[in-house]
C-alpha cells in the first residue's frame, strides 16, 4: 500500500509465503528511504500542517513495549559510513525450537558442548556484586561526556541473557510525524542513535534546527568530542552537529550536570518557546 502510495505503477508480491520474508529484506530499504524522504519533507509534498511551526523540532524516544524475539547473538560488528565498527545484534528471528536463527544455528552446537563441559558453577558474593558495581560505575563515568547520571546503556552481561529486541528508536516532529525509526538490538546506544539521524539526513536532505532527547547531554557531546575520529566527519554528521538539542522537560529535572544544566534545559532553547 505505502508503495502504490507513492506512485509505483505496481507492485510485485511473492505467492509462496515462504518467499516472503526474503521479499522484505530485499525491499526494506527502499521502502524505508522512501518513508524518510517523504515524511521528512511532508511540509513541501502535501503543505505545512501546522503553518509555519511545522516540521521546526525532532523528538527523539526510546519505546521499550514492542519488543520480539530474536536471535541471541549480540556481538556482531559491523561497518557504516559513520562508524569503522559499530556492535550490533542480530535482528533475525530465531528457527523453531532454538534460540537462534539459521544463520546462527551452530550456536547451539557450541553453547550445548559448553553445557556439558561445565562441572559447577561458582556462586556470586557480596564481595563480587561490589567489585561489578565499582567497575561498572567507572567506566559509565569515563564513558560519560558529562557528569550526568543518566547513561542509558546496559550490561553486557544483560543483553547477552536478553533474547528480545530492546524495542524501537522513533523520531518525530513537533507536528507528530514520524520522520525515521529503527529497532533497537543491543540496547539504546549513542552511536545507534547517530546512526539513525544520520541515515534520516542522508535519505531526505533535511533535519530540524532543533532536537530533544532525554539523554541529549551524552548525545550531543558524543557527538562533538568524536565527530573526525572515530566518529566519520560525513555530511549528515556536519550536519547533525548544527543541530541544537535540548533534554525534555520531564526528564531534565534528572540531570544534574553543570554542563547539561548549562546547554540543554529547553526552558533556553530559542526554537522552542
Amino acid at each position: 500500500q505505502f508503495d502504490l502510495f507513492l506512485g509505483t505503477p505496481h507492485v510485485e508480491l511473492p505467492k509462496a509465503l515462504d518467499n516472503f520474508d526474503d521479499w522484505v529484506w530485499s525491499a526494506y530499504p527502499r521502502l524505508l528511504t522512501a518513508f524518510i524522504f517523504f515524511w521528512s519533507r511532508h511540509k513541501e509534498v502535501i503543505g505545512s500542517c501546522i503553518g509555519n511551526k511545522c516540521s521546526e523540532a525532532l523528538v527523539v524516544d526510546g519505546h521499550q513495549k514492542c519488543r520480539r524475539r530474536v536471535c541471541k547473538v549480540k556481538d556482531i560488528e559491523v561497518q557504516t559510513d559513520l562508524f569503522e565498527k559499530m556492535l550490533v545484534g542480530c535482528c533475525r528471528t530465531p528457527a523453531y525450537k532454538s534460540e537462534y536463527c539459521n544463520l546462527h544455528l551452530y550456536k547451539n552446537a557450541e553453547t550445548s558442548e559448553c553445557i556439558t563441559r561445565t562441572t559447577g558453577r561458582t556462586l556470586p558474593t557480596r564481595s563480587h556484586f561490589s567489585r561489578f558495581k565499582k567497575s561498572r560505575t567507572k567506566k559509565e563515568r569515563n564513558f560519560g561526556a558529562t557528569n550526568c547520571r543518566t547513561s542509558k546503556e546496559r550490561s553486557d552481561a544483560y543483553i547477552r541473557k536478553c533474547a528480545r529486541s530492546f524495542g524501537v528508536i522513533a523520531a518525530v516532529t513537533n507536528c507528530g510525524i514520524i520522520t525515521t525509526f529503527g529497532e533497537i538490538f543491543r540496547t539504546e546506544t549513542l552511536k545507534e542513535i547517530l546512526q539513525l539521524l544520520t541515515n534520516c539526513i542522508k535519505a531526505s536532505g533535511v533535519i530540524p534546527k532543533t532536537a530533544v532527547y532525554d539523554d541529549g547531554c551524552h548525545l550531543i557531546e558524543y557527538l562533538h568530542n568524536h565527530i573526525g575520529k572515530d566518529l566519520m566527519a560525513t555530511p549528515a554528521a556536519k550536519e547533525l552537529a548544527k543541530v541544537k538539542f535540548s533534554v525534555d522537560r520531564t526528564h531534565f529535572r534528572n540531570h544534574v550536570g553543570s554542563w547539561c544544566r548549562l546547554n540543554m534545559n529547553p526552558n533556553d532553547n530559542p526554537c522552542m518557546l
